[in-house]
């Protein structure tokens, strides 16, 4: 497994020429210049990455995500997962490369990388002798992961000289564990926002939706967002939203309550970097690019607390 290594790139888009000599057949001087853009680019595959430390050679740590070491060897798509909190709330995090499409007599078939599949209890009733059953709907729903069209998300940041030079750490580390939280931040934003969606018209949680939905208590999370709805700190210090455990996210203003284990995010595997000299000086734009989608096979698991 490679770190997540952007110090090779950041030195290639400091050194990238900001012009290209045209020297004609047989010549030895150039008879032309054009400019170019100085810069660097690269795709890195979140399934083959690991975290660089946040330990220095001195032993100073930065920065680390709660509870974690920060000499500790973790690969980036574990990251993203530990740190979302639709993943903590129980959401599939899926990072899915396209699948090859089969062929049959020279005719692709489809093209996808797989699906969230979501299994209810076939429903039993009572019948008579003789009597045909009631047919019911199929207890199964699901929601396809396919990247052509799926939308992209992007970061974008200024890395000055000064701040790669004196900074007194590892500049490049800790730009790679941001991006990791930041994806981990883009997928809760991205289902959330497909749930609230989904939910504009859906009635609020009750306890008794959720037993007529055949979920159990214990599958229901809450994640409350900015207008705290529903929201309250019990005296124990627990933060529950319509009496369900929850957490709080800032990609939201209302409060979703549900089960969140009927749904996810597909993160494609391949994110690029680009880097791109701004200033004489060494000054990099980074930019960062990452394809998601939300996963929301049964909405009619989730609500809007009250």
């Amino acid at each position: 497994m490679h770190k997540f290594d952007l110090s090779a790139l950041l030195a290639r888009a400091r050194t990238e020429q900001a012009a290209v000599q045209h020297i004609g057949s047989g010549m030895d001087m150039p008879h032309a210049v054009s400019g170019r853009v100085p810069a660097a680019s690269q795709y890195f595959d979140l399934r083959e990455l690991s975290l660089p430390s946040l330990l220095n050679a001195d032993g100073i740590v930065t920065s680390a995500p709660a509870g974690e070491p920060a000499a500790k060897t973790t690969s980036v798509s574990a990251a993203v997962i530990q740190r979302s909190l639709v993943a903590q709330a129980g959401a599939h995090i899926i990072v899915a490369a396209e699948r090859p499409a089969p062929y049959t007599n020279e005719l692709a078939l489809y093209r996808d990388a797989g699906a969230l599949v979501i299994v209810d209890p076939a429903t039993f009733g009572t019948v008579s002798d003789g009597a045909n059953a009631t047919t019911s709907a199929l207890p199964v729903k699901s929601a396809a992961i396919s990247w052509p069209d799926a939308p992209s998300i992007a970061f974008s940041t200024i890395i000055t000289r000064r701040q790669s030079k004196d900074s007194g750490y590892d500049v490049e580390a800790a730009v790679a564990h941001a991006i990791v939280l930041g994806l981990a931040r883009a997928a809760d934003k991205t289902l959330l926002a497909a749930i609230v969606n989904a939910l504009a018209a859906a009635p609020t949680f009750t306890l008794g939706a959720a037993a007529a939905r055949g979920i159990e208590f214990a599958e229901l999370k809450s994640l409350v967002g900015t207008a705290a709805t529903g929201a309250a700190v019990g005296q124990d210090g627990t933060l529950r939203a319509a009496g369900v455990l929850g957490e709080l996210t800032p990609t939201i203003a209302e409060t979703i309550v549900g089960s969140f284990a009927r749904a996810g995010v597909a993160i494609r595997p391949e994110i690029a970097v680009h880097a791109k000299r701004t200033s004489l000086a060494g000054n990099l734009e980074l930019n960062v690019f990452a394809n998601m989608l939300p996963l929301v096979p049964d909405a009619g698991a989730f609500w809007k607390a009250a």
